[in-house]
């Protein structure tokens, strides 16, 4: 027997062992599905993975970023088939150690198409933003693009399609990143080619500086077909609503068109109580008629360089006319008091450039803006105001994100705006001249990292402003900072936690700047404050969120606090009339909790309620509280029966709010709709609401330390029932052979 060395023993085992841990390691084959024509990333694309003789080895759903990743053992040739609903199947042969993009184009007629009815999670958290998936048979119900809108938990559209997130208005609509002329327009966009909407759960570093309170980002799917739809809301003699919209993709070409009429005509009735120095005043006013009127045009077009690039040109026309005349009411007699008349003329053009790829996105937009405003009041005294408003503005803005990793994503940006107007005033045959002007420069960054089961977003917005006032001969200048944070917890896929930080900033209008005084009645003036600071807001919340099939629940704590609040600071003239000023206070701050809860109860009964309890402290009030508990709440109800009818139901409570020396109360609201879908063209709906918009309210505020106080209590009678249709005229379809899998076990 042959006897080896044990140095050459050690070798070959050594070498064994070698081998077999070389050939067990395991090597990884990432990519990313897109869409070759918009660019975007396509979420839940099949991804198979097959030996060189088709067999199956492996297979793999993509995620929200349209990313997968596959570990396999051994280096060899092996292929790629990646479909999608939607889109042609195609094949790809494997590349190792780098990323790997597969294109995918659009197949215009889908055959043999599977419609999914199960009940997988429609919402999804990041760092940054409430993702909400719409299916089939979300677009197959929706006639507009706020029918999808409202199924978010997150969101609420009244009868007039304005958009609310968390309650608050203040929200900004973009489409596929880029921002939308107006909201108005959300409507434009055709329900079936929405493929998700991402609303943001903290807000983007590039709008910090810009007072919105939520972002809502609908991505879309961009497909060859025309669509012509027209719209209205109808009450005989008070309110009437109409918009037309024309949209066509064709090619490399998209163009769309798009009208919306807005009339008003409302019964207002006020009742002023005040106390000054002891003596008490009631005055009743009534406004008849109170008449708003406005015509808007958008249109625009844009036109894809390739499937990487698209540029656009959007335009706006405004013509807005207001009507009011007063008269105040005197043992039932109505006495003339005043007559009002204002004209606004509104233009906006924008171009913009886009570039989009796997990694890479870019964008450059160049904004010119000019609105003129005549403003005419006649009062019973034989006095007369009149202004001449002509404000004109530019901006331009660079933004740039990039992917570097699945788990590392950068946003920065730039932008500049200038702004110059000119005011004219006649006030009884006094006249005065206004001059204004403002640079703006923005820079921002956004760096979004990812673990395993956590998410960070931090970023920082820089905000510098250059404004004179030529009549003061006065010049400020100023530099913000605003730094942002988020980060979130995901325990599995139901639960997660998020911590979020970030500053913003409120800046004060033109008409809150200027230091004339306007007469808004004849015993009562309010003048601006060219020192004026912007209102600077610090937002902290930690919040709970699960999610599973339809249902959601959110609990969120919060606090924020406000330095240098604007606000109106009232007083007594010489002549015993009411002028009121424009005055920062120091800081005043809300903490609270904010509940939501949404579910499918049943297949046609639908759920969602909301709550927040908060405390608003207003340090600087010397002549009200101080402190003031408030409670707003909301629950809404949604039927739907076989497809074509939908009952929704709605109430809303909302509590007394801490002001300035007073508080404020907006009036509780209902709403029921009763909507029928007659066909796949035409839509009814009959709608009961309670009050319409903001127009009744109470507020109370206290002069000085006697206790001269004004209450104002205001009703428009606006208590309606309002009939509504939608009709497709033009919408041409995307033919489907329909197959129906039913996920009995909810899962996808």
């Amino acid at each position: 027997m042959i006897k080896l060395p044990k140095n050459i023993v050690a070798f070959c085992v050594s070498f064994l062992l070698y081998s077999i841990t070389l050939q067990s390691q395991t090597v990884d084959i990432k990519g990313v599905v897109i869409d070759s024509l918009t660019r975007d990333k396509i979420e839940f694309a099949n991804i198979l993975l097959l030996n060189t003789d088709s067999s199956f080895y492996s297979g793999a759903t993509t995620d929200s970023t349209g990313s997968f990743v596959f570990s396999v053992e051994e280096r060899k040739s092996y292929l790629l088939k990646v479909s999608c609903l939607g889109y042609n199947s195609k094949f790809f042969p494997v590349a190792f150690n780098q990323l790997f993009e597969a294109e995918l184009t659009q197949d215009e007629i889908v055959l043999n198409e599977v419609l999914i009815k199960g009940k997988f999670n429609v919402i999804k958290n990041n760092a940054s933003n409430l993702i909400f998936r719409v299916t089939d048979l979300i677009r197959e119900e929706a006639f507009l693009a706020t029918h999808i809108l409202e199924k978010i938990p997150t969101v609420y559209v009244d009868f007039n399609n304005k958009i609310f997130v968390k309650g608050s208005g203040n929200v900004l609509i973009l489409q596929n990143g880029i921002e939308l002329p107006s909201n108005t327009l959300v409507n434009q966009i055709s329900p079936q080619s929405i493929e998700r909407v991402e609303i943001s759960r903290i807000i983007p570093a590039k709008y910090l500086n810009k007072g919105v309170s939520s972002i809502v980002n609908i991505i879309t799917k961009r497909v060859e077909k025309r669509n012509l739809k027209l719209h209205s809301n109808l009450s005989p003699n008070r309110l009437y609503d109409a918009d037309v919209s024309l949209k066509i993709n064709k090619e490399k070409h998209s163009f769309y068109t798009y009208y919306n009429l807005y009339y008003r005509n409302f019964l207002e009735n006020k009742t002023i109580d005040n106390q000054i120095n002891h003596i008490y005043s009631t005055y009743y006013l009534q406004t008849k008629p109170r008449k708003e009127f406005d015509n808007e045009f958008f249109y625009g077009y844009s036109y894809n360089l390739s499937n990487k690039m698209v540029i656009g040109l959007d335009g706006y026309l405004s013509l807005y006319d207001e009507n009011f005349i007063t008269k105040n009411n005197i043992n039932q007699n109505l006495i003339d008091l005043s007559a009002s008349k204002i004209n606004f003329t509104t233009q906006n053009y924008s171009s913009y450039i886009q570039y989009k790829d796997s990694v890479n996105t870019a964008n450059a937009r160049i904004n010119l803006n000019n609105k003129k405003v005549d403003d005419k009041i006649s009062y019973i005294q034989d006095l007369e105001d009149n202004s001449m408003d002509d404000n004109c503005s530019f901006s331009s803005e660079v933004d740039y994100s990039r992917i570097f990793s699945e788990t590392l994503k950068l946003n920065i940006g730039l932008n500049y705006s200038h702004l110059n107007n000119q005011t004219e005033f006649n006030y009884s045959k006094e006249s005065n001249h206004y001059g204004f002007m403002e640079n703006n420069v923005t820079a921002y960054c956004d760096l979004n990292k990812d673990f395993k089961n956590i998410s960070l977003l931090v970023g920082v917005n820089l905000f510098t402003q250059d404004r004179y006032f030529r009549n003061d001969d006065l010049n400020l200048k100023s530099t913000y900072f605003s730094p942002k944070f988020s980060g979130i917890y995901t325990f599995n896929d139901y639960n997660s936690l998020m911590l979020g930080f970030y500053s913003s900033q409120n800046f004060p209008s033109l008409w809150q700047l200027m230091a004339i005084p306007i007469h808004i009645t004849p015993n009562y003036t309010v003048k601006g404050n060219p020192h004026l600071k912007p209102e600077n807001i610090t937002n902290l919340s930690f919040e709970y969120d699960y999610s599973k099939g339809t249902a959601y629940f959110s609990s969120t704590l919060f606090y924020k606090q406000a330095k240098n609040k604007i606000v109106d600071e009232y007083a007594n003239t010489e002549e015993n009339t009411l002028a009121s000023s424009k005055i920062n206070l120091n800081k005043c701050s809300d903490w609270g909790m904010s509940l939501l809860f949404n579910n499918s109860l049943f297949d046609w009964w639908t759920i969602r309620m909301s709550l927040d309890i908060f405390n608003k402290n207003i340090p600087d009030n010397s002549y009200y509280k101080k402190n003031l508990v408030s409670t707003d709440a909301s629950i809404t109800n949604v039927f739907n029966y076989a497809k074509k009818w939908m009952l929704a139901v709605r109430y809303g409570y909302n509590g007394r709010r801490l002001a300035y020396n007073g508080y404020f109360k907006p009036y509780n609201n209902s709403l029921a709709q009763l909507r029928y879908n007659m066909n796949k063209k035409l839509s009814f709906s009959l709608i009961w609401i309670q009050p319409i918009d903001v127009y009744k309210s109470e507020s109370m505020v206290y002069y000085n330390s006697s206790g001269s106080y004004a209450n104002n209590i205001n009703k428009i009678k606006t208590s309606t029932v309002l009939f509504s249709f939608t009709y497709n005229i033009l919408n041409d379809p995307i033919k489907r052979n329909n197959q129906i899998y039913s996920n009995e076990d909810k899962k996808y």
